[in-house]
């Protein structure tokens, strides 16, 4: 195979940072612009069927700077995909910080066009893989005193006790009322066990792929119920929106959808 090498700078110790892997294109130019990590020149090396998206770099992670830093280098990273999803209509996305170096005599231009030529095949079929889809990340939050009020008012249960609790004294009646507590837990946990199952049934039948990610901490007014990444065909984006406005129209229920992203969950 024959490849587009980086324009040689002279420097043996410089590395490549490597952003994401598109479909080799002829016609691409070699200079993205200034858009990268730090203001970086990102440009496109190109290798048989595949090309790598890349800027020069240091052989060393990217890191100090403090938190604000650490978010503006990350949200340039994403500028990148972003930019690669637009114009090619696909990206498979390298993880923060994957940085070819130069190693065992091997300048760092050498290794990636040997690795992009080790790799084409199978990169180019995990790339095709991806045409036309994108992440959807879907989450649904509850407020948990809204859920508790709802199966207050629908059970059976606590409808029986709370009778039961008015005709005992008020120390009897505390041992009820501790009892109305724990069938409100067990059917809260069973509506939110619920719930995750009617979201994530919703989602597939939207998606390709899902997964389901860890729920994230949430507060006393709004607790996270389901978190979901969605693989998702661009043509069936609609059905999950309209899936997402169906479940927020429920009492007591909030949904975030975000999207299109690059494919980050699923590579």
């Amino acid at each position: 195979m024959t490849g587009t090498r980086p324009r040689e700078d002279g420097r043996q110790s410089v590395a490549r940072y490597v952003y994401g892997i598109v479909p080799a294109d002829e016609t691409d130019r070699n200079d993205l612009g200034d858009i990268g990590l730090d203001g970086s020149r990102v440009r496109v090396v190109t290798q048989g069927r595949v090309s790598a998206l890349v800027h020069d770099c240091a052989a060393q992670p990217y890191d100090g700077g403090g938190e604000s830093v650490a978010a503006a280098r990350v949200l340039a990273q994403h500028e990148v995909l972003l930019l690669a999803m637009r114009r090619w209509g696909v990206v498979l996305p390298m993880t923060f910080n994957t940085i070819v170096a130069p190693s065992d005599g091997r300048s760092a231009d050498d290794s990636l066009l040997h690795w992009l030529a080790d790799e084409n095949v199978s990169l180019r079929a995990r790339v095709d893989a991806l045409v036309g889809k994108a992440e959807f990340g879907l989450q649904v939050f509850y407020v948990p005193a809204a859920f508790l009020r709802r199966i207050a008012e629908e059970s059976a249960e606590v409808r029986r006790l709370e009778e039961e609790a008015k005709t005992k004294t008020a120390g009897l009646a505390y041992f009820t009322r501790q009892e109305i507590n724990k069938v409100l837990r067990k059917e809260l946990d069973e509506g939110i066990r619920d719930l995750v199952t009617t979201v994530y049934t919703g989602a597939r039948a939207c998606s390709d792929r899902v997964t389901i990610e860890k729920v994230k901490r949430g507060t006393d007014e709004l607790m996270m119920a389901v978190n979901l990444s969605c693989l998702v065909a661009l043509v069936r984006a609609d059905d999950l929106q309209a899936f997402a406005v169906e479940m927020s129209g429920r009492d007591g229920l909030t949904v975030r959808l975000v999207g299109p992203l690059p494919p980050y969950s699923f590579c």
